[in-house]
């Protein structure tokens, strides 16, 4: 789970990436996600469950691509940005 406060943006967008997403984070928590997230990439396909304003749910599976992580290391705290997107699988 990703702390809100690490979340720079969220875009949603029709067709692929269906959903861009940046994030910036510290020290240990910019690691965690890294760490995640690159072995998140790895995978072909995720299974998500998204929720409307309405509570409608959909699920499928989706795969995250352009994953970039700069991490500037030139002063305390180590700070990650985070960038990337979701496919959705047709």
């Amino acid at each position: 789970m990703v702390d809100e406060h690490s979340i720079e943006y969220i875009l949603f967008v029709i067709g692929n990436p269906a959903v861009e997403f940046g994030l910036i984070a510290f020290d240990e928590e910019g690691k965690k996600l890294e760490e995640k997230l690159r072995s998140l990439e790895k995978e072909e396909a995720l299974k998500y469950l998204a929720v409307n304003d309405e509570g409608k749910r959909m699920t499928g599976f989706c795969s995250i691509r352009n994953l970039n992580i700069e991490k500037d290391e030139s002063k305390a705290p180590t700070k990650y940005r985070i960038t990337g997107g979701l496919w959705v699988h047709t």
